[in-house]
């Protein structure tokens, strides 16, 4: 349970340093709470929290960070839909 809710808050922390234009900081949060999630669990759609992880580091300038995340929701997507999604692709 702890993992979980550790997860949510470095989500919504990360949402606030996005907010501010503080991408490096964000996706900092966005990787701890993704860690966090896979440790207690499921936490929201993988898929998806890979793809803002990706997006948060591209803005932030981190363009090989933004590749890793990226090919990693790349391959969630094809093991669980069969597809990829353009929000995958850098």
């Amino acid at each position: 349970d702890r993992p979980l809710v550790a997860a949510a808050v470095q989500a919504s922390v990360a949402a606030a340093y996005e907010s501010w234009g503080e991408y490096a900081k964000a996706a900092s949060h966005q990787r701890w709470a993704i860690e966090q999630g896979e440790a207690g669990g499921r936490f929201g759609a993988r898929g998806e929290q890979l793809r803002r992880l990706c997006q948060l580091e591209r803005l932030a300038g981190h363009l090989e960070a933004a590749q890793t995340a990226c090919d990693a929701a790349a391959a969630h997507d094809r093991d669980i839909r069969g597809i990829v999604s353009d929000a995958s692709l850098v």
